[in-house]
């Protein structure tokens, strides 16, 4: 399948230096009869076809056919055929899946198909209940072993994506040097756990002190932080030596620095810039040898610019800047992430997934992001008889609609009502057909953009790729 390269500023943020050879990839991301069994990438560089049926266990199988490669994928699953489906390359370019006549079908973003059909990037391809992902062009991992079940890195940061691999690699070789780190992402993002791992790959030998800066009542922020000597204040019966030395020697991690008051946003900056640290009420201060990790979901830029946040401390904080996705953004790892929770909130490992409910959680866009993904299978898990869970017994919000993220906002602010005829050729033209596409793209059922289609006189045919 076709390739390409990229250079290291194209590619961004911790990539290593010079060209990164691309390639299509395929990702295994869940199978709910195996949820714990997690994700696998498999890169489509120079392969011919991709052959996938039900096996005695999950493994993947090289060969070659003359001059074609061709890799044979088993999965265990009694609802996935011994020969299901195949993935081949396109002529035009990209990718084709083809059903094989399976017994319970292949879904292309949850429209079942007939024959072969193109894939857009990051279709989603349902096998009964195991879930894939298609992406176009991702980079290729550097090292001689290109497929596998993940990378090696903490729980919390494992991805299946090469890209955000090499990300979250020079995350934690910047771990080891002294530079402050500033992480950034959304709530419920796992930042606290990337800030753990920081700290462990830093091999410092103190405590790892975690804060929620937006916990503690603006009165006490300093005498927290900082410390204070007896007397300072009123109900100051004895010296506190406060939380930024209790991290001494170790890694301090500040969640929600946003919401820091000025006044401790000064005495913080004393801290990086002096290396101690003035308790509420002293004269004299102490030394102090912290790493500082801090976090936000709020745009401090803009808190500088309405003077709520210093500037001197943003350049402080940010000597290092990382930035989490959202995962909306990075559902080829959603298979990892179960097979991490599952380790602990199902230790009797009976969680399954049916097929529906394989496709719900595939499908919606967890606003609250991991938080939410684990109180739902949490929740789930505990009405579910014997551990099979199905889409019924997940939160109803996720079945009802998928939450319009921020990617798609403005691609369905345009559809209040009804898009017209004009409208709705360009959606079909766009997603090649692809009913199921459009409804995501245009936030409503399919079954409603049948009804519109039906009402101009528009069939998906005409939008299709012809058979290869």
């Amino acid at each position: 399948m076709p390739t390409d390269t990229l250079t290291t500023n194209e590619a961004g943020e911790g990539l290593p230096d010079g060209p990164v050879e691309l390639s299509p990839f395929l990702f295994l991301v869940i199978s709910g009869t195996k949820p714990r069994a997690g994700g696998l990438a498999l890169p489509l560089l120079g392969v011919d076809e991709v052959r996938i049926g039900r096996g005695a266990a999950r493994r993947v199988r090289r060969s070659f056919e003359g001059s074609r490669e061709v890799l044979r994928l088993d999965l265990e699953s009694a609802v996935v055929s011994t020969e299901h489906a195949r993935v081949l390359p396109s002529e035009r370019g990209g990718a084709l899946v083809e059903d094989l006549g399976s017994r319970n079908g292949t879904f292309v973003d949850e429209e079942r198909i007939t024959g072969k059909i193109a894939l857009n990037d990051g279709a989603v391809i349902r096998l009964g209940d195991v879930a894939f992902i298609y992406r176009a062009s991702l980079p290729l991992e550097r090292g001689p072993s290109r497929e596998g079940k993940s990378t090696a890195l903490p729980v919390g940061l494992r991805t299946l994506r090469p890209d955000l691999a090499e990300r979250a690699s020079a995350l934690l070789r910047v771990a080891r040097s002294p530079l402050s780190l500033l992480l950034v992402g959304e709530t419920g993002s796992g930042k606290e756990l990337h800030a753990r791992a920081v700290h462990d790959a830093s091999q410092r030998g103190g405590p790892f002190v975690p804060i929620n800066c937006a916990a503690i009542a603006p009165s006490l922020v300093e005498s927290t932080l900082f410390g204070h000597r007896r007397g300072a204040f009123s109900g100051a019966l004895r010296d506190e030596p406060g939380l930024v030395r209790a991290a001494d020697g170790g890694t301090l991690f500040l969640d929600e620095i946003a919401d820091l008051p000025l006044a401790a946003q000064a005495a913080l900056l004393r801290v990086l810039q002096e290396k101690e640290v003035l308790p509420v009420g002293a004269t004299r201060a102490v030394a102090v040898d912290v790493r500082v990790v801090a976090a936000t979901h709020k745009p401090l830029e803009s808190l500088v610019s309405s003077g709520h946040f210093r500037v001197d401390l943003l350049a402080r904080l940010r000597g290092y800047h990382y930035e989490l996705l959202p995962l909306r953004d990075r559902r080829e790892d959603l298979g990892l992430i179960v097979a991490d929770l599952a380790a602990r909130f199902d230790p009797g490992q009976t969680l399954r997934l049916e097929p529906n409910a394989v496709a719900t959680v595939l499908r919606y866009d967890y606003p609250l992001n991991v938080r939410e993904l684990e109180h739902a299978l949490v929740a789930a898990l505990a009405v579910a008889e014997g551990g099979r869970v199905s889409a019924a017994q997940l939160p109803r919000v996720m079945g009802e609609r998928a939450p319009v993220s921020s990617a798609r906002a403005g691609t369905t602010a345009k559809f209040v009502g009804e898009p017209d005829r004009d409208e709705l050729v360009a959606l079909l033209a766009a997603h090649q057909g692809n009913v199921a596409a459009v409804a995501r793209a245009v936030d409503r059922a399919p079954m409603q953009v049948r009804r519109w289609m039906k009402r101009h006189g528009i069939t998906p045919d005409g939008f299709r790729p012809g058979d290869e």
